[in-house]
């Protein structure tokens, strides 16, 4: 974070944020990030409802959104004059979301409380392209959570699971996701406690070893590094 800036941040993630950047060693490698460092306790504020931005040109609405969806605390940012709704990893578009650290069922819950207190015109999903009108990206986000939900309430076998799932969504990238998703679904399903190391184990073991993100300072397609 910028020397002087505040990160704001709702109340389900405060303490992650406080702790510093969350690397994942274990589940990525990357050589060219730079020193990252937790910012100064005092720059971290909580959001607990709704907060007004002045950006000068505009006025914008940091909001939290309720209960554990994508992560136990997550932010949006409304520009309600254009309408336009930044969401996050809540809704990404031609990517397979990561549930293995949020909650199906509150996931669900959250796109319909997005899309009945925003009305978004416009969407600015977390990875793909804006979408606009954005009820397009909600309908297909709701349709994987459910899918997961509904094949996980009578299966556990998540590897033959996960590979219906890339014949379902084909084009998605990232489709190593799956399995750790449906993990996910199972848990929330079955009212267990999800093993998230073990989910994490899962999904790498699906991509072939840990993921390079030095392609994103590149451009250039995803590597995996075994």
């Amino acid at each position: 974070m910028r020397e002087g800036g505040t990160a704001l941040v709702a109340p389900g993630s405060i303490d992650l944020v406080k702790a510093g950047p969350q690397t994942y060693g274990n589940v990525f490698t990357y050589t060219r990030w730079g020193v990252l460092e937790p910012p100064e306790p005092e720059a971290v504020q909580p959001v607990t409802g709704w907060r007004r931005l002045d950006l000068g040109d505009a006025a914008v609405d940091v909001v939290a959104v309720p209960g554990v969806a994508h992560t136990a605390g997550d932010l949006v940012v409304h520009e309600p004059r254009s309408g336009t709704l930044f969401t996050g990893d809540l809704v990404v578009i031609g990517d397979t979301p990561v549930a293995v650290h949020g909650s199906i069922p509150g996931w669900l819950e959250a796109l319909d409380w997005l899309q009945d207190t925003f009305r978004p015109r416009t969407l600015v999903p977390g990875h793909g392209p804006v979408a606009n009108p954005g009820h397009t990206a909600f309908h297909a986000m709701r349709v994987y959570l459910e899918w997961l939900l509904e094949v996980t309430a009578r299966q556990s076998d998540f590897t033959k699971l996960a590979h219906q799932a890339s014949l379902r969504w084909p084009s998605w990238r990232n489709p190593e996701r799956h399995i750790g998703n449906l993990m996910r679904a199972y848990a929330d399903q079955h009212s267990r406690k999800l093993d998230v190391d073990l989910a994490i184990d899962a999904i790498l073991a699906a991509a072939g070893g840990r993921i390079d993100l030095d392609y994103l300072l590149d451009g250039e397609p995803v590597r995996q590094i075994s």
